[in-house]
């Protein structure tokens, strides 16, 4: 999840496109938001809860089968957690 202006999140978003140590890279969805839900994190180590979808759900297609809604309150519900360190 990437937040902020649009300018740098589109920058940002190409930059690990072009890493090689990102795979797979997909936008899910793009949206304006009155207010960032992560105000005071720069960045999480957060590899995939059991919330969200199992790896077998991953490599059926769960992430790119999901709408919109559903990945935002996935998103949401996280942005409720305590940040945790890298």
């Amino acid at each position: 999840m990437l937040e902020g202006p649009r300018d740098n999140v589109t920058e940002t978003f190409a930059r690990i496109e072009r890493d090689e140590r990102h795979v797979n890279v997909t936008e899910l969805f793009c949206r304006e938001i009155d207010q960032r839900l992560f105000p005071d994190w720069s960045m999480r180590h957060d590899p995939v809860q059991s919330w969200m979808w199992t790896p077998d759900e991953v490599a059926r297609g769960a992430v790119q089968d999901a709408r919109e809604s559903e990945i935002f309150g996935i998103i949401e519900r996280l942005s409720k957690q305590p940040p945790q360190g890298l």
